[in-house]
């Protein structure tokens, strides 16, 4: 049972929050293909705390242009992006508050002055140039948001650490029924939370009274029986820990959970699962990296059943060695298969390639970018495997975690 857990402990931690995926220099970028306004794109983005994008170089803008087109929603309208003109300073300058140093404009002159402080550009598909849309209010594109914080600076990357725990912590203040709210939950690497001890359970009830969310929060627990039997938490943990109001569990009530926010104790009371619509908590456990940094040096062992195969330098980020290993099943075995414990890369320029055999050129899948984790590759054709892992950049990446099985 332990076992069990600490592979779904491993597996869940993400790093970036899908649809989110890093691009490159460790960012976390989501393209939207289907085609809105300016304004509705913005607002897309902020409500995932990111921006419209920025760009700095030209590199960034051929790697925006190489990743952002051709989808199957794509309509060639272009992309919008984050630039605007301050017409009081006269100056350019990006939403997400980043420098302005670098542009692509499609015309010879683009000036900033009070007459154009309404630009509002895009990006065109046939040049990968900028233009300005005066129709921008109302003329539909496709747009990309980007967000400046990188999964590397906290181990809880878009939620937030409960202090001296591992436990990671996301309130919205959006109003869901439990099943919505699980959706979302799960959708960035949690579930409806698990609560395990006071100290997060106070976390919760505090975080949620200062966005003065005093009407109570859904949690993550649910009841199949009655009175105190029949608990148990939407991730599976243990229910090790309660905090119910002196007349609850109460089945009569519903057979799910929300905390009261307004109560100093943060008691936790039964809710009809869904009837009950009012903002939610999210949870997930911090990833466990390892204390140690591995080496940079690519390794000389192959790797079998049990064994864990890790980048070099995981998980410090900005490695730029690149390295094969071969994975070798036992004797007996007929196949090998790997399990991607924690995968994070440039998706520009760095990509691990899973190969049949210790020879060869079948492919078994290439990856590339932060949405893989959990994922489990085999081989068909045999007990081995060759894994090459090329890297061009590595800026502001961990690398990647895998765990063999034969």
């Amino acid at each position: 049972l332990l076992f069990a857990y600490c592979r779904i402990f491993l597996a869940v931690h993400l790093a970036c929050t899908p649809p989110y995926d890093t691009w490159w220099d460790g960012l976390c970028f989501f393209t939207y293909q289907g085609t809105i306004s300016w304004t509705q794109g913005d607002t897309k983005c902020s409500a995932d705390n990111a921006m419209l994008t920025s760009i700095h170089s030209a590199q960034e803008n051929a790697n925006l242009n190489s990743f952002a087109y051709g989808g199957p929603y794509d309509q060639g309208r272009g992309y919008w992006l984050g630039l605007r003109c301050n017409g009081t300073s006269s100056n350019f300058y990006w939403e997400d508050g980043t420098t302005v140093d670098y542009t692509n404009f499609g015309v010879a002159t683009v000036a900033c002055n009070a007459s154009t402080a309404d630009y509002h550009f895009y990006m065109s598909p046939s040049d990968a140039k900028w233009y300005n849309d005066k129709d921008w209010s109302w003329y539909q594109r496709a747009y990309v948001c980007k967000k400046n914080v990188r999964p590397e600076d906290s181990i809880c990357e878009e939620y937030d650490n409960v202090p001296s725990t591992k436990t990671c912590v996301s309130i919205y203040s959006a109003s869901k029924t439990t099943t919505d709210g699980e959706k979302q939950c799960v959708a960035t690497g949690g579930h409806l939370a698990s609560i395990h001890n006071n100290t997060v359970n106070d976390y919760v009830r505090r975080s949620a009274i200062s966005r003065n969310l005093l009407d109570g929060v859904l949690i993550g627990l649910k009841q199949s029986g009655t009175n105190a039997s029949g608990l148990a938490w939407n991730d599976s943990t243990m229910v090790d820990y309660t905090n119910f109001n002196k007349d609850f569990p109460n089945s009569a009530l519903g057979q799910c959970f929300a905390m009261q926010t307004g109560s100093i104790a943060g008691d936790w009371v039964n809710v009809v699962c869904d009837k009950t619509t009012i903002p939610f908590v999210c949870t997930k456990p911090a990833y466990d990296f390892p204390d140690v940094y591995e080496t940079s040096l690519c390794p000389t062992q192959n790797y079998s059943d049990g064994d864990m195969i890790y980048s070099p330098m995981f998980p410090k980020v900005n490695n730029k060695n690149s390295c094969e290993y071969l994975v070798v099943g036992p004797a007996g075995a007929t196949n090998v298969q790997v399990e991607v414990i924690f995968f994070e890369s440039n998706r520009c320029c760095d990509s691990l390639t899973i190969y049949e055999g210790v020879a060869g050129d079948k492919k078994i899948a290439t990856l590339a970018g932060s949405t893989f984790n959990g994922n489990v590759y085999k081989s068909t054709i045999g007990p081995a495997m060759r894994l090459v892992y090329s890297v061009q950049s590595g800026a502001h990446v961990r690398g990647w975690q895998l765990k063999v099985y034969a």
